[in-house]
């Protein structure tokens, strides 16, 4: 029996599919890039300290986030303004950021202003998130998991 036939006169409903953002944060050097190719199958990642600000837009991935806020701050754009238009024009994308705000406050107050601001962006992107995952020593702990139950058996794992 063909498809169309064993489908014949039966309503089909069609599933509507919600993606979200996903957040990787840890320490620098501590394994969230290769955790991102492993678990969400990305190859293709943007460096936030060398990417084009409008790639973003329709990227899979960005890695070194906070460091793209870094740019932000040192150019004057608003980064809370920016990470908004992430959330609202990218709701699929995966955002890889180092934990920079633990321990000793900087001197330097342009140093101040970022951590605060990579601070705010953080905090957006992880309440827009599906998941939150911190990643310390390639091990890892789920912050935050929203995703629906019906999720296949690979990810069910997290």
């Amino acid at each position: 029996m063909n498809e169309s036939a064993r489908f014949k006169g039966r309503k089909l409903t069609t599933l509507k599919v919600v993606i979200f953002i996903n957040m990787i944060i840890g320490g620098a050097y501590q394994g969230k890039r290769a955790f991102a190719r492993e678990y969400f199958g990305i190859n293709n990642m943007l460096d936030g300290r060398i990417c084009d600000y409008d790639e973003i837009f329709g990227a899979e991935c960005v890695f070194n986030f906070h460091m793209l806020i870094k740019r932000l701050v040192d150019e004057n754009i608003d980064c809370v303004e920016f990470t908004q238009k992430i959330i609202d024009e990218n709701s699929d994308i995966v955002i890889i950021t180092d934990e920079i705000g633990c321990g000793i406050i900087p001197l330097e107050k342009s140093e101040r202003i970022w951590r605060e601001n990579a601070g705010k962006c953080g905090c957006m992107i992880a309440a827009s998130s599906e998941k939150v995952i911190r990643v310390f020593c390639g091990i890892l702990t789920v912050i935050k998991n929203t995703a629906p139950p019906h999720t296949t058996a690979d990810k069910e794992r997290i």
